[in-house]
């Protein structure tokens, strides 16, 4: 067998075998750092591409779920009733922030935020900066008050409405006299819209005339924010009650009707009227008062209201904590874990011998412990001889089918509720009972009971359990 060998390279020359291979080698690894190039390029495409896609992802979710609300106090959450109302909305509304960029402060940063949230709630809400230093007669077209900076103007095709900057920071003063701050701004915002695009604001009278209670200025501002009407009527120089008067206020008389009256309040209610009545214990008995009353399937009971179950009142027997009956009023307090504080009531039950046409619903009981004491001026807290038995009714709902239309009634015995120190007892609970029962017995569809995010510690009320 005859082997073969490599020809030995010429003296002192390269060798032509080794050369290719280094070609070979280099030419592979020219081919290597292209392919690894061009992954690169690739991969960062890919990468840019997703960051792009992400970006414009995230940029279309809604506010609240790329600003998180962290807060203790939820300052930036947004309530059930606003989502309803303004997702709700058909027509358009600008939304026009009073302000200087960069100058803003923590309220009106909160403010900024909440805006931005209502606009991505609906696209009929756009909102838009106005900086008064660009457009200093701006403002000066919707009012010719000042306002101050971080006020907001709602406007719709129909009408606007004004919020200044110190409607949304709210101060107030507790039963102690100390101040503190809330911040109203969805309270504000969402009743501005509901005005703006609401194609009937009802009418309340209050009556006058009988020595009623005056509606203290916290309530009537709450049955604004509502977007009622409130006037004051005195039947003595009305024949009827005024067409208009979607709802009356008759609110703790001290004297009684006299029978002209009495006449004017049954023709009303006869014919599908509304009525919220808040009465007291009198001395005197105010017979047409009660004969309206019993009208109503409702009857008057003498005393005053005492609780011997210590889970049902408030430090003191005649101080009621009532248990809330199911009913459209009262429902969402009890959803929410509210309280009404119904001091110093008179008792009141449902009549065996009302007509079958009425419709009578308890909305605040007490406890079958609870008794009327018949001497108001004695010292005892316990029940004594002649004192009545419950449980009775504080307050209650009536309505009657009339033809096409429905009278409705709410009767509450005690009218020392409406004060606005007893209803920061419990945290606005009576604020929302009173706005709940005025927009039922008016069907407002949208009752709007929001409420301001405290911005220092609140009041806690419990019960002794």
């Amino acid at each position: 067998m005859k082997w073969f060998a490599k020809s030995p390279a010429p003296s002192g020359g390269p060798d032509p075998h080794e050369k290719e291979a280094r070609e070979n080698k280099k030419g592979s690894w020219r081919a290597k750092v292209f392919r690894a190039g061009g992954y690169s390029v690739l991969l960062t495409a890919i990468v840019l591409a997703c960051a792009v896609l992400l970006n414009l992802l995230v940029s279309a979710l809604p506010p609240e779920l790329i600003h998180l609300d962290t807060t203790s106090n939820e300052l930036y959450s947004i309530s059930q009733q606003t989502r309803e109302i303004v997702g709700g909305l058909e027509e358009d509304v600008t939304l026009y922030f009073i302000t200087q960029v960069g100058t803003e402060d923590t309220i009106a940063q909160a403010t900024a935020e909440l805006l931005d949230r209502y606009a991505a709630m609906n696209d009929h809400i756009q909102v838009v900066y106005r900086d008064p230093v660009l457009y200093p007669n701006f403002v000066s077209q919707y009012t010719q008050e000042t306002i101050y900076m971080h006020s907001v103007i709602v406007e719709s095709a129909r009408r606007y409405r004004v919020i200044d900057y110190y409607d949304i920071l709210r101060y107030d003063y507790n039963e102690e006299g100390a101040q503190y701050a809330a911040y109203d701004g969805e309270a504000q915002l969402t009743s501005a819209i509901d005005y703006v695009t609401s194609d009937d604001l009802p009418v309340v009278y209050t009556l006058t005339g009988h020595g009623e209670y005056t509606l203290p200025e916290a309530f009537s501002e709450a049955l604004a924010g509502q977007n009622f009407e409130l006037r004051e009527l005195s039947l003595l120089q009305q024949e009827t009650v005024p067409a208009d008067a979607d709802a009356l206020l008759f609110l703790s008389p001290q004297s009684d009707l006299s029978d002209e009256d009495y006449d004017k309040l049954a023709a009303y209610l006869e014919g599908g009227g509304r009525m919220f009545a808040a009465t007291d214990y009198t001395p005197e008995t105010l017979e047409n008062v009660n004969r309206l009353m019993a009208a109503y399937g409702l009857e008057n009971r003498s005393g005053v209201l005492y609780e011997s179950d210590p889970n049902y009142y408030y430090q003191q027997p005649y101080f009621l904590l009532p248990e809330l009956e199911s009913h459209a009023i009262t429902d969402p307090l009890r959803e929410g874990g509210y309280y009404v504080l119904a001091p110093v009531a008179h008792g009141m039950t449902a009549s065996e011998s009302h007509r079958d046409t009425l419709s009578i619903t308890p909305l605040l009981t007490t406890t079958a412990s609870a008794f009327s004491k018949q001497d108001i001026n004695s010292q005892s807290l316990e029940k004594e001889e002649g004192d009545i038995d419950g449980p009775f009714t504080v307050a209650a709902a009536v309505s009657e089918p009339v033809g096409e239309e429905e009278t409705r009634v709410v009767w509450v015995a005690t009218s020392a509720f409406l004060q606005e120190g007893i209803d920061q007892i419990v945290a606005g609970g009576n604020t929302d009972f009173f706005l709940n029962a005025v927009g039922w017995i008016t069907e407002r569809e949208n009752t709007i009971s929001i409420h301001s995010k405290m911005l220092s510690v609140p009041y806690l009320t419990i019960t002794a359990a």
